[in-house]
């Protein structure tokens, strides 16, 4: 029997990170209500419902599909890559954390997280009929740590050259880069990356490197090439989405 993977939207707010699970048998309507309620001047750039985007569960996929006459939604994909969804169009939403951006400058961003397909026994998941060992669960402190939006953007920074693949952050791979287009000190970057570290892999032994590190968040779906468009770019000479 099919199984669907979990999903669910986050939203971050002035009041802090709202979360919503989405039901198979329910569409979930990306609406300015639930995306911008308290919001004006965000909220025009949001639909009404039934009239907007919206993601239901399709031929056993999740699948974003786009209703507005006059809003396009930007969509990053876990692993890289981009698309535009106007009327009528439709993307499938497959593992990890997908972001899908409103507005003309991107200025609102609502992710949707999609488990794999089916639960893992313990730590392994079985693939045809090899087993793939994801890591340790993320702590109750790490969880913390991805929600805050100043230490995930120093994670994005300084794993970027791994979970983008782009050649142009591969100048990331220095620390002192990955700070400036954070927006923070070298000090700061290093004491994130080692608290994450630690959290993970108590014992120093099997602390990985960072390209493993960044292929832990890949394959939990916990950051992905997605992310990489939360980056500020204060002083690292990359651009912006604009």
């Amino acid at each position: 029997m099919h199984v669907a993977p979990r999903a669910a939207i986050e939203l971050q707010s002035p009041s802090g990170l709202r979360s919503y699970q989405l039901v198979p048998e329910r569409t979930f309507y990306l609406t300015r209500q639930v995306i911008a309620p308290d919001d004006e001047e965000r909220g025009r750039f949001i639909s009404r419902r039934p009239n907007c985007a919206l993601i239901r569960y399709l031929a056993d996929r999740w699948m974003l599909l786009n209703e507005s006459g006059s809003r396009r939604v930007r969509v990053a994909f876990p692993r890289g890559g981009y698309e535009e969804v106007g009327q009528g169009g439709a993307v499938r939403l497959g593992p990890g954390r997908t972001v899908l951006y409103f507005g003309p400058n991107g200025e609102i961003q609502v992710g949707v997280v999609i488990g794999p397909a089916a639960e893992p026994d313990g730590e392994a998941e079985t693939q045809s009929g090899t087993m793939t060992y994801r890591g340790p669960e993320p702590t109750p402190q790490v969880e913390r740590m991805l929600v805050q939006q100043s230490s995930r953007t120093v994670l994005v920074a300084v794993l970027a050259p791994w979970l983008s693949g782009d050649p142009a952050f591969q100048d990331l791979r220095d620390r002192a880069v990955a700070a400036q287009c954070a927006g923070f000190s070298v000090g700061y970057v290093d004491k994130v990356l080692k608290e994450v570290r630690a959290e993970l892999w108590p014992d120093t032994a099997t602390r990985p490197s960072r390209a493993e590190l960044a292929e832990y968040f890949l394959t939990r779906g916990l950051l992905g090439a997605a992310d990489m468009l939360t980056l500020r770019h204060v002083a690292c000479g990359h651009h912006r989405f604009h």
